[in-house]
């Protein structure tokens, strides 16, 4: 008979008290906006790139609009973005997937800045893409910055695609210095962490999965046969080396499973 486990994986980081608290410092957040067109006709399946050159580097004059220079803030991490239609004519519902990458000005670094993997198909309005773990303050010291968007399609599209992104950053300053894994292995495991959890989810036995704000703790449920099958699982996961984690066995788990309605035009 199976059980259900519920699972929390800390983030193993590393700290350096100066003895002013316990956490970062959130100093300001920061909106910026660019123009993406997408020429069609573009086929289903395969990924498709997009590039946008040359971005004005705004940062620095948004953070001295906040009281700040660059040597106070610490680590910059993308928040949110969301991709919308120019007109509000929004429908990305042949979209299954989008990444989006950032490079500095001679593209010797770039880092994975936003994604959405798991868009319904019912999907209606604009698509909101989530933050990830990244430190973006090394691009963000440059005078211009680039854009790389991977897209995926359902099916072919023939539209040509008039759309801006919206993307937040936010800029801490650390009460302690945290040190985040930043090493190659630690970073190219979170997209394979990603298909992981995906694939868990597709098999049924991954209920739940969530990260809280500051990307350093996971909480997940497991529906699995024992203890045994559930420290397999977690072993397997490509980014576990890099946490702590405590499971328990739960009674029961109620959860609210919102349908989408459906659109009889």
């Amino acid at each position: 008979m199976k059980a259900l486990y519920f699972l929390c994986l800390t983030l193993v980081l590393v700290m350096m008290s100066s003895g002013c608290g316990d956490r970062r410092a959130e100093l300001f957040s920061t909106q910026f906006e660019v123009r993406i067109d997408i020429p069609g006709p573009l086929e289903g399946i395969v990924t498709h790139g997009v590039n946008l050159e040359d971005i004005v580097n705004t940062f620095e004059l948004a953070a001295s609009q906040n009281g700040y220079s660059l040597e106070d803030i610490s680590t910059v991490n993308p928040s949110v973005a969301v991709l919308e239609n120019v007109f509000g004519l929004d429908n990305f519902s042949n979209i299954s997937r989008v990444r989006v990458f950032m490079s500095n000005e001679d593209r010797s670094i770039q880092r994975e800045i936003f994604f959405q993997e798991t868009i319904n198909l019912n999907h209606e309005g604009p698509l909101q893409l989530f933050g990830s773990l990244s430190d973006v303050k090394p691009m963000l010291e440059d005078e211009l910055y680039h854009l790389n968007f991977e897209i995926n399609f359902r099916t072919t599209t023939n539209s040509f695609l008039e759309n801006r992104l919206v993307y937040n950053f936010v800029a801490y300053g650390n009460e302690f210095d945290i040190l985040l894994p930043n090493d190659p292995e630690f970073m190219e495991g979170i997209s394979e962490q990603r298909a992981a959890i995906n694939g868990l989810f597709h098999q049924g036995v991954l209920m739940s999965y969530s990260l809280n704000m500051e990307r350093s703790r996971l909480w997940a449920i497991f529906h699995v046969n024992n203890e045994s099958k559930l420290i397999s699982l977690i072993d397997g996961l490509p980014l576990s080396r890099f946490m702590d984690y405590e499971y328990q066995e739960l009674m029961f788990h109620n959860s609210l499973h919102m349908i989408p309605s459906i659109s009889l035009n």
